[in-house]
């Protein structure tokens, strides 16, 4: 009687039907009903509430098109049913304000979005193989979509997940299976059919048409990223987290909120006090659930926050914009990334230098168009390297360096949100994002920004981390050249195995590995610059999901290049006797010039002796190339009488040091000049990096 006086009093209709009572919609309701999305699940319901308690709580929020309580067969409410408002946002308003509403003495209603539930579970099977299973649930339901069957338990039982088209042909197939379940499966005992999740199975499954046993709950069976599972740091890792991320939001608002009451504005310190005990304890699971009920993450978390902050509940995010946290945050961890990276790569141009100091006077071969030329030094060589990283070092922490605070700029950058707070006076707002900007640990602000600080910051983090990976790159290529000549090896392990099915190989993964990663952080630099391009006026959301992605990846990638870089310029092994060799192969064509040069000094004609030299060393190259053998140029010379007035000479113009030139000083000078003051820079660090780096994998 007390819902029929409730429904004509707000004009709504009321009609028993399958098990539910339905109120509204309303009489004067024309159209089409609305869409799922505004309607919420209403749980923990006390037996003794009905309508006329429960319309008006939901009334309250929005307007109500219809409530579905769901009764049984004695007319007692079930302890739960579904209210549709009229829009979307009324449906998350409603879930916001009312999940946990105290309905009655220690009762607390549960207001959550509905979701359309299209799988069934099905409990207590008789054991049969997976295919009969299938089979029969395909000959008696319609529309399924897919299947997930147990292993057989203990009790010799099978359980399913079965998932069907739409939640209307589940909802039909649930209702047929409960009254014919004991005919399909050909037994007494109950079977269990309710709604389903992946929750439901806690044994493992087997996929539908798999053969193969799969835990859908282990953390396997997600995709994990290998720049976290095998490649990158624990720093890094932590510094891109969400614990990282999430109490840095609460940091910048503890920073906010100190600098707003130093400024005036009614804040006490048992608020900032309550906030600071809070700032690592994040309800993450709470957060989520708000976010699914918000969509927006940054509300979620102060929704969260606020819950265990109560007293600070109404000074959190004051005058503040999502960017306040987002873009402030995202800033802090950049220059934090930058804080591991450098004394990383400091570490690796130690290395290095120690590499090219040990090598600058050992003869190789240089290449030009990937043919032998003039000789050069390892140690030069690896001197070519190190200017490269050098300039990294110098890119890295100028941009490092270059960084500024986003502070405290409101929705477009125009800071009117502030100037509200401290009614017009503009002073005290330049203070706010000054003092605010100091207590986040940077020196100076961006003077002017829209919505976010401009994403051309983006490209010049990503620009530098980018030209590591070319030089790096390039590095690493010319050590996989020059293990293909068995010159140089990177460290390998007494354990490690170079092939699956060639056990005496030993393949460069440490450098192949680099340029793997190096590629995807060059190739990175185009998502900053097209972001960058594509943010229309003072901002467009279409940075976000994109700099998720890109901005970790860059410095993870980067922190794995290092790392491994580092493990190989610790333990880089040259072979002398190969590249001796190798430059032996090639030295007499190079000594052609000394030996005419010699020839004329005693008195030969130059154009004589080069026409000797030329007929004898393509005999020599025909040995080499058609038959072979090793270059034997000097030999034909040796054996040639009109070479006799120089033999006892030989040896010295065919000595591999006198062809290398200024190489060995050039090391020393650029060592001296260029290495060493950058490395002065971190002399604190360098100690730590020089003990070995093991790599995990």
């Amino acid at each position: 009687m007390a819902v029929s006086n409730l429904a004509d009093d707000m004009g709504y209709e009321v009609e028993q039907r399958n098990g539910q009572r339905l109120f509204g919609p309303p009489s004067n309701w024309y159209g089409e009903a609305p869409s799922h999305s505004c309607e919420v699940f209403v749980g923990n319901i006390p037996k003794e509430i009905y309508e006329e308690t429960l319309v008006p709580i939901l009334s309250a929020i929005g307007t109500l098109y219809q409530f579905r309580l769901m009764m049984d067969f004695h007319g007692y409410n079930r302890g739960f049913g579904f209210a549709k408002y009229t829009l979307p946002e009324e449906a998350l308003e409603a879930c916001r304000l009312l999940h946990g509403y105290p309905i009655a003495p220690g009762k607390k209603l549960g207001v959550v979005k509905c979701v359309d539930n299209n799988s069934l579970y099905l409990g207590g099977i008789p054991n049969m193989t997976p295919a009969t299973i299938e089979d029969k649930l395909i000959r008696n339901t319609k529309n399924i979509c897919s299947i997930y069957i147990t292993v057989p338990d203990h009790w010799n039982r099978r359980y399913v997940l079965a998932s069907y088209k739409s939640h209307r042909d589940t909802a039909l197939t649930r209702r047929f299976l409960q009254t014919t379940s004991h005919v399909i499966w050909n037994t007494r005992q109950q079977i269990i059919v309710d709604w389903g999740n992946r929750h439901n199975l806690t044994l493992p499954v087997f996929a539908k048409m798999a053969g193969n046993s799969v835990n859908y709950d282990s953390e396997f069976c997600n995709y994990r990223s290998p720049l976290s599972t095998r490649y990158a740091s624990k720093e890094m890792q932590y510094n891109f987290s969400d614990q990282k991320k999430f109490s840095t939001w609460r940091q910048l608002w503890v920073n906010l909120a100190k600098a707003e009451k130093e400024l005036g504005l009614a804040i006490n310190n048992e608020q900032i006090v309550q906030m600071e005990a809070n700032l690592q304890n994040i309800d993450f699971a709470a957060a989520a659930a708000e976010e699914r009920l918000t969509r927006h993450d940054v509300m979620a978390h102060v929704h969260v926050f606020a819950t265990q902050c109560p007293l600070a509940a109404p000074i959190i995010h004051l005058g503040a914009t999502s960017c306040f946290v987002g873009d402030n945050t995202d800033l802090i961890i950049i220059r934090d990334g930058f804080d591991i990276l450098l004394p990383r790569l400091a570490g690796v141009i130690n290395g290095l230098t120690d590499f090219a100091q040990r090598y600058k006077d050992l003869p190789t071969l240089g290449y030009t168009h990937l043919q032998p030329a003039q000789l050069t030094t390892v140690g030069k060589r690896a001197s070519l390297w190190l200017s490269d990283l050098l300039m990294d070092e110098r890119a890295l922490r100028r941009a490092r360096d270059d960084l500024r605070f986003r502070g405290a700029k409101g929705t477009t950058g125009t800071q009117a949100s502030f100037l509200q707070l401290f009614d017009g006076d503009g002073t005290k707002v330049s203070a706010l994002d000054k003092r605010v900007t100091q207590l986040s640990g940077f020196e100076r602000g961006y003077a002017v920004t829209g919505q976010t600080y401009s994403r051309k910051v983006d490209i010049e983090v990503i620009a530098a981390l980018s030209s590591l990976g070319a030089s790096v790159h390039k590095m690493c290529s010319d050590l996989r050249l020059l293990a293909n000549r068995k010159e140089i090896e990177e460290p390998f392990e007494t354990s490690q195995i170079g092939s699956s099915a060639m056990p005496y190989k030993r393949n460069p993964m440490r450098s192949e590995r680099c340029c793997a990663l190096a590629r995807h952080l060059m190739a990175l630099y185009s998502n900053a610059v097209n972001t960058h391009s594509t943010q229309w006026l003072e901002r467009t959301l279409d940075d976000s999901a994109n700099r998720r992605i890109t901005l970790a990846e860059a410095f993870l990638s980067a922190d794995a290049v290092l790392l491994t870089l580092l493990n190989i310029s610790q333990g880089m092994v040259v072979y002398p006797k190969v590249i001796a060799r190798h430059v032996m192969q090639e030295l007499p064509f190079m000594s052609a010039e000394n030996i005419i040069m010699a020839m004329v000094k005693k008195g030969g004609d130059r154009q004589v002796c080069h026409e000797k030299i030329r007929v004898l060393s393509h005999e020599a190259a025909a040995e080499v190339k058609q038959h072979g053998r090793d270059n034997d140029l000097i030999n034909r010379v040796k054996a040639d009488p009109y070479f006799k007035p120089i033999l006892g000479e030989l040896d010295t113009l065919l000595d591999p040091s006198t062809f290398t030139g200024r190489a060995s000083d050039q090391v020393t000078e650029f060592i001296e000049e260029e290495v060493k003051p950058i490395l002065c820079n971190y002399k604190n660090s360098l100690e730590e990096l020089k003990k070995p780096v093991t790599l995990s994998i």
